[in-house]
């Protein structure tokens, strides 16, 4: 996943959360890799921060929950380290 300097960062946080924790992060093409251009680092990484903090998690089932179950232990610390 590589962000340009001239991305529309909104658009390209929404993107890298949604191909990260899409399927609750557990999908084989989940991205796990981002190229982020220096001059738009540190923003992009303060929106990203934000957009994954904000994230639900809790029982798939449940109103407004934006990230369910995890298969495994491992899978839930994996998951938890890209967000802390």
């Amino acid at each position: 996943f590589v962000i340009m300097d001239d991305a529309d960062l909104d658009r390209a946080v929404d993107l890298a959360v949604n191909g990260a924790f899409g399927g609750t992060g557990q999908k084989c093409t989940a991205s796990s890799r981002l190229i982020v251009h220096r001059p738009i680092h540190d923003a992009f990484v303060e929106k990203l921060l934000a957009k994954t903090r904000a994230l639900k998690v809790g029982h798939a089932l449940e109103a407004g929950v934006q990230m369910g179950p995890v298969v495994s232990a491992e899978q839930l610390s994996a998951d938890l380290d890209y967000v802390t």
